[in-house]
């Protein structure tokens, strides 16, 4: 009887013990669920900050790489202005060499006929 009695003692402590055991389970169960959304949740907002940071950078690179790519096209178009007006002023300072040498020959005329 005192066996059976200490077994019935036993029985209800270990089951005491396993239900208490349950109840701490479900409750750290439920505390992981929560972390876990937590977790979750600051890395979607953590994250979120992140991709749209890295997204604005992305889109920065290619407006300054399309800026750099105006800038080169101006350049060239600049060179090729550069190019254009020194054969420009080449000819007018060849015109202008010509017109002198004219003006100078229908100088010596009119002095010539001035003379005569």
């Amino acid at each position: 009887e005192h066996t059976i009695k200490e077994q019935k003692e036993e029985y209800n402590k270990l089951n005491f013990s396993r239900n208490e055991l349950q109840t701490q389970n479900m409750t750290l169960e439920k505390d992981i669920d929560l972390l876990e959304q937590e977790v979750q949740s600051k890395q979607a907002t953590g994250s979120k900050p992140a991709k749209v940071s890295l997204n604005a950078l992305k889109v920065r690179k290619e407006e300054l790489e399309a800026e750099i790519e105006d800038y080169g096209t101006q350049r060239q178009e600049a060179e090729v202005q550069v190019v254009s007006l020194r054969n420009e002023l080449s000819q007018a300072e060849e015109e202008s060499s010509i017109l002198r040498r004219e003006l100078d020959r229908h100088e010596k005329e009119l002095d010539r006929l001035k003379l005569n």
